[in-house]
């Protein structure tokens, strides 16, 4: 998601703001730009309670404390990041929207 928002603001917004000024689609795509990168850097934010390792024999052997619920350990935390990563990529497709116009000179 924050690769496809620096390309997509990158191309795009550096030609559609080639000529120097801000009018009411690139005034959108900046504002969906700002919160499709907040979206998905809130998703990369450090969270508490989530059980990972890097060796599979050590994750399995924390998992197995937990029994039965081993697989919804972290499945809450990922389910509550769900409505942002939603939020990230819609805000990023409707960026391109404005930004595809402002080329055009539609508007």
């Amino acid at each position: 998601m924050l690769a496809a928002n620096a390309v997509t603001a990158s191309f795009l917004g550096a030609a559609a703001l080639k000529g120097g000024r801000l009018d009411a689609p690139a005034g959108l795509a900046v504002v969906c730009f700002a919160l499709s990168l907040g979206a998905a850097l809130f998703i990369l934010l450090p969270r508490t309670g989530l059980r990972f390792s890097i060796s599979g024999p050590v994750l399995y052997e924390t998992l197995y404390e937990y029994g039965d619920d081993a697989e919804e350990t972290n499945q809450a935390t990922i389910d509550g990041l769900y409505p942002w990563f939603t939020v990230a990529a819609v805000a990023l497709a409707v960026e391109l929207v404005p930004w595809a116009v402002n080329l055009a000179g539609i508007v």
